[in-house]
């Protein structure tokens, strides 16, 4: 055997045990798996790699060589391990990128022609793992979250809804904290209005602000991702369509069914481009609310709850004024713990009183660390 030969079979034979070892991580991360699409994909990814194992090893064989000896599982054991304990979206990300990585290598070392050919079987396969392990990498909505995405009630007038009671619970629970901090110290009726009344400004425009910043962060990142796919089905929209295609099976659909939606999808550039972001992505041009409504709704419901805790000291002074206060706050956050229900499921009874001790519990340390401080002071 020349010298050329064996450099050829070591060659092989490093193939052979990289097929082998991605054989084994599929395994194990399909034993892992929690998602039966999920599981049937990888074992698919797996018979595949074992196919190409078998192919380099009837290859080196015909060369006159000999297989080494098998790679170890500790690595597919460590990543099934790692995938159990923090799920399967990282690793399936980094296998991708090494996916990707190996293709750029996968055959230009061999001078063989019959083996250049099996690696060029074998490199198209691996161009299809790493666009399923693209769409099996992203994050799929689940539990509540998913629930929310699916329902319009939540993502329209009940969202509104949900961000108008934490809002105006922001509100009042902060300001009664500072008007009765402030009113410990006993500066009197105007100093005590004059805290209450910066502090709901102070706060109302942090929420403000924070809402707005949030919510047009938001839509820049999905304007930026809707063109970067935009540009992708542009240069390679056969990989897109793969893609398409493994998210629909992720989602249930056979292989005849997730074919036929995606031909049917790609033939409208737009639909495309929405199925893409939708269904790879996550995002819903209609979940980003105009960061201009959502700063102006965040701030007055912040305003909203805020204005309670004033009251008393609008119309009384002293003791008086303090007790008018916290007995309207009071009133207040059972209402809003009570209507919380709506979103949490637990019962209304033990949501409201949960609130009022907050507010209690808030009320009495401010105000006993406000006393102490006024009583230094005088």
């Amino acid at each position: 055997m020349s010298a050329t030969d064996e450099k050829e079979i070591a060659r092989l034979q490093a193939y052979w045990r990289d097929e082998v070892e991605a054989a084994q991580v599929y395994q194990k991360l399909a034993e892992a798996a929690q998602d039966e699409r999920t599981r049937r994909l990888l074992l698919e990814m797996r018979d595949a790699e074992q196919r190409h194992a078998a192919r380099w090893e009837a290859r080196i064989r015909e060369l006159g060589g000999t297989l080494p000896p098998p790679p170890s599982d500790r690595r597919a054991r460590w990543l099934g391990f790692l995938a159990r304990l923090g799920g399967q979206q990282p690793i399936l990300r980094r296998l991708e990128a090494v996916e990707r990585g190996a293709m750029a290598g996968y055959g230009v070392d061999l001078a063989d022609a019959e083996s250049a050919r099996i690696a060029a079987e074998a490199q198209a396969d691996e161009h299809g793992h790493a666009i399923a392990l693209r769409a099996m990498g992203r994050p799929q909505a689940q539990g509540v979250e998913a629930i929310l995405s699916r329902e319009r009630w939540h993502r329209g007038g009940g969202g509104a809804m949900r961000d108008l009671i934490f809002g105006i619970n922001d509100g009042l629970v902060s300001t009664l904290s500072l008007v009765s901090g402030v009113a410990g110290a006993d500066p009197g009726r105007a100093i005590v209005l004059l805290a209450g009344l910066a502090g709901l400004l102070a706060g109302a425009i942090s929420m403000a602000a924070g809402a707005y910043i949030s919510t047009k962060s938001q839509r820049e990142v999905y304007e930026a991702e809707v063109a970067r796919e935009r540009e992708e089905i542009e240069q390679e929209p056969e990989e897109e369509k793969e893609e398409l295609r493994i998210l629909y099976q992720l989602k249930g659909f056979s292989a005849e069914e997730a074919e036929r939606m995606v031909e049917r999808v790609s033939r409208e550039p737009e639909l495309f481009l929405e199925g893409l972001v939708r269904d790879e992505l996550g995002l819903m041009p209609e979940s980003f609310p105009n960061p201009w409504k959502a700063g102006a709704f965040s701030g007055g419901s912040f305003i909203l709850g805020a204005i309670v805790p004033l009251i008393g000291y609008l119309f009384l002074q002293g003791l008086p004024a303090l007790f008018l206060s916290v007995t309207l706050s009071i009133v207040a956050l059972f209402v809003i713990g009570a209507l919380k229900t709506v979103f949490t499921g637990l019962p209304w009874l033990k949501s409201g009183l949960e609130m009022v001790g907050i507010g209690i519990f808030a009320t009495a340390i401010t105000y006993l660390i406000g006393r102490i401080f006024g009583v230094q002071l005088s």
